[in-house]
């Protein structure tokens, strides 16, 4: 994790928004981010697409929290960055990492992304997130109903997984 720290923004410093790619990291428990796998398989993936790019990559680590929690600090400096114009590349690994369900990822899209012309990278590949045209939209829609309900089904499975697992240890 001590390689990471060395690419977290730093609000004092000054970034050229046109060669600066933000990378946003989430895990989602506490576990995940003890066992230190995907953090930090996300920051080298993350360093892959900025040296792709040619860009400085710096990092707003989010470290664990569910999508569920309400209070998303990184996420708030992330948008407040767009706002202002300091985050116009931002990176992250996936959908399942950046918003809860398809409203929140709307209205990120919509108040945010399109409103400030921010470009959006996604996966492994730094995919350009397309949002020019309304089919463009349209597809980011279903792709991202098609990643929550893929999420969904994960979550209900691992509940099941674990009432079973309680009513054998009876």
């Amino acid at each position: 994790m001590s390689k990471i720290t060395k690419y977290n923004y730093k609000p004092t410093k000054t970034y050229d928004p046109n060669k600066t790619l933000f990378g946003y990291l989430r895990v989602s428990s506490k576990v995940q981010l003890e066992e230190g796998n995907s953090i930090e398989n996300q920051f080298t993936q993350g360093m892959r697409v900025s040296k792709q790019l040619g860009m400085e990559f710096v990092v707003l680590n989010e470290e664990y929290c569910s999508t569920m929690s309400k209070i998303r600090p990184k996420l708030e400096q992330v948008k407040n960055g767009i706002r202002t114009g300091i985050v116009k590349h931002l990176w992250y690994y996936s959908r399942s990492r950046w918003t809860r369900d398809e409203i929140e990822d709307g209205l990120i899209s919509r108040n945010y992304f399109r409103k400030f012309k921010t470009k959006v990278y996604e996966g492994e590949s730094g995919t350009l997130r397309r949002l020019d045209s309304s089919q463009d939209r349209m597809l980011d829609r279903i792709f991202t109903t098609v990643q929550q309900f893929d999420r969904e089904q994960r979550r209900e499975v691992s509940i099941s997984g674990k009432k079973t697992h309680v009513k054998s240890t009876w």
